[in-house]
């Protein structure tokens, strides 16, 4: 049960336009959490609250702090998604270090980026050695410049740029 100070707080938000969800309980402190357009504040039997916001990630996806832009990167400061939780909380474990962090949705989707979506230089490995990309491309984009047989390897000291 929340307090009444939470239960105006959920209601004000809705008079401002927020959308709403109502808690059906399923199990001990778990609800299935549903969207409620004309809610009937029926605080006794239900719970409510502000819906969340979407994680614009996936469970699997590597993400770098957007911070990190134009700064010098090495592998520990990427992390794995990997779990997104029904309250609003993603747990990111770093690749290199043996660390886990939890933040909310909102946290994340504010201040990280997918890896795979910044531009990075690359180094690719061709029959004759290595060699470094002259501008900076998405995974995606260094792939299709090479092609898909050929290993290719982000220069992390260079770091990276957010795309315009």
């Amino acid at each position: 049960m929340k307090t009444t100070k939470e239960m105006i707080e959920v209601m004000e938000a809705y008079e401002d336009g927020a959308k709403i969800q109502k808690g059906i309980r399923e199990r001990y402190y778990a609800y299935d959490w549903r969207d409620e357009k004309y809610p009937e504040w029926n605080w006794g039997s239900y719970s409510y609250r502000i819906k969340l916001e979407e994680c614009k990630f996936q469970v699997g996806d590597m993400v770098v702090m957007r911070d990190y832009s134009d700064r010098f990167v090495d592998k520990s400061n990427i992390s794995e998604i990997q779990e997104i939780s029904d309250d609003g909380i993603v747990t990111l474990k770093g690749i290199l270090l043996v660390r886990t962090e939890e933040h909310s949705i909102s946290f994340v989707n504010r201040r990280y980026v997918n890896f795979n979506d910044v531009l990075w230089y690359w180094e690719f490995k061709m029959s004759d050695g290595w060699h470094k990309s002259q501008t900076r491309m998405t995974k995606a984009e260094a792939v299709a410049f090479v092609g898909e047989d050929v290993e290719i390897a982000p220069l992390y000291g260079l770091g990276f740029r957010l795309p315009q």
